[in-house]
């Protein structure tokens, strides 16, 4: 049992989350780490915004005068946005707050409701896969958007998003949040998470060992494919059924 003074739940808008005044190993160890190099808020290095949400039409025709597809918190997998299959639908009156929402190529979005501290970036392939769709990738209101700023600490989204996805992280975001019901990282308390700051020689590593994992990431998808394609293959022949009964 702690006493927390009556400050320090204010400044922590009297959440009464355990976690938010006892750390855990992982995070005690963490901010230990952070007391022995240069560090930099992730305000100063990036912009942090959580468009005002976009008002979708409840009754929607076969030809709607906008469409969007709306990225969720399930859509982060493994550091990276994939392509989201939610379609929202709004009249043109929206076409403003919609643009505000979007995303664009080296974004990264963190889940600040929920399922706080899931983190992802849109790369060059989601960006592609958006354009090819056709409607604009936007967030949903469970996301912000973090976008890197010019700044002489971190140069390249990929190595921002590298720092922000390690899993010890996201146990730190869990205890900067708070609510009684729904889990919520207050936007005030993202923008001053403590980061360290790579050196040039550390971000040059860190570009090297994300090409190959982004290498790596190709030919997992590309098995993925081919173990799907051959599973399909299996049930259709033992079943005597067509290859694409189940794609309706």
């Amino acid at each position: 049992m702690i006493d927390v003074p009556i400050d320090e739940l204010a400044d922590n808008g009297f959440s009464l989350l355990p976690e938010r005044y006892i750390k855990s190993k992982s995070v005690a160890a963490l901010e230990r780490a952070l007391e022995q190099r240069p560090v930099a808020a992730l305000s100063d290095v990036a912009e942090i915004e959580r468009g005002k949400a976009p008002l979708p039409l409840r009754d929607v025709d076969e030809d709607p005068p906008l469409t969007a597809l709306e990225i969720v918190p399930a859509d982060l997998v493994d550091g990276v946005v994939r392509a989201p299959s939610r379609q929202q639908a709004f009249d043109l009156t929206e076409k403003v707050r919609v643009r505000g929402v979007t995303v664009r190529p080296g974004d990264i979005l963190v889940s600040i409701k929920g399922s706080v501290g899931i983190v992802g970036i849109v790369d060059d392939m989601g960006a592609t896969l958006a354009e090819q769709m056709g409607e604009p990738w936007i967030v949903s209101q469970s996301l912000a958007i973090i976008r890197l700023k010019p700044n002489g600490a971190i140069l390249s989204a990929a190595v921002l998003n590298a720092l922000l996805t390690a899993p010890w992280l996201r146990e730190k975001l869990e205890s900067m949040s708070g609510a009684t019901t729904v889990r919520t990282l207050p936007m005030n308390a993202l923008r001053s998470l403590t980061l360290p700051v790579p050196s040039p020689e550390e971000c040059a590593h860190a570009e090297t060992k994300l090409a190959e994992i982004a290498i790596v990431r190709k030919q997992i998808i590309h098995h993925q494919r081919n173990l799907a394609e051959s599973q399909r293959q299996l049930w259709a022949q033992l079943w005597h059924v067509p290859q694409d009964i189940g794609d309706e």
